[in-house]
């Protein structure tokens, strides 16, 4: 992430859309953090009970989430998901897929603590 000093998240969007207005992106950032903790985990749960719907709803509702964090890594992983999900096609894609949300998610949730600590 350019002229950062994260790694796993950028900000950029967030500051367009919030107009630099802190107490808007402190929000933000608190929604998407909640959102991460727990709306990450019950991805893989929901692939392997298998619950494609649930499944669908939970990327979905990540996928406007995810974009806050600024990482394309983690939002690119999230709308295959969210894809998979829906078509029921290359299903055997989405463990991998899920794996690197997993990895990208405590990253990017430590990074979140560091924003709003600032």
């Amino acid at each position: 992430m350019p002229d950062s000093p994260y790694k796993y998240v950028d900000l950029s969007y967030l500051e367009s859309i919030s107009g630099g207005d802190a107490e808007t992106e402190k929000t933000i950032l608190q929604m998407l953090l909640a959102d991460m903790e727990q709306l990450c985990p019950m991805l893989r749960t929901h692939f392997e009970a298998p619950q494609m719907e649930e499944l669908e709803k939970v990327a979905h509702k990540l996928k406007t989430s995810l974009a806050f964090s600024g990482n394309p890594d983690i939002m690119k992983s999230n709308d295959e998901v969210l894809e998979i999900a829906r078509t029921q096609n290359e299903m055997d894609r989405v463990p991998t897929l899920i794996a690197r949300i997993e990895e990208l998610t405590p990253l990017i949730i430590q990074e979140l603590h560091q924003v709003l600590a600032r």
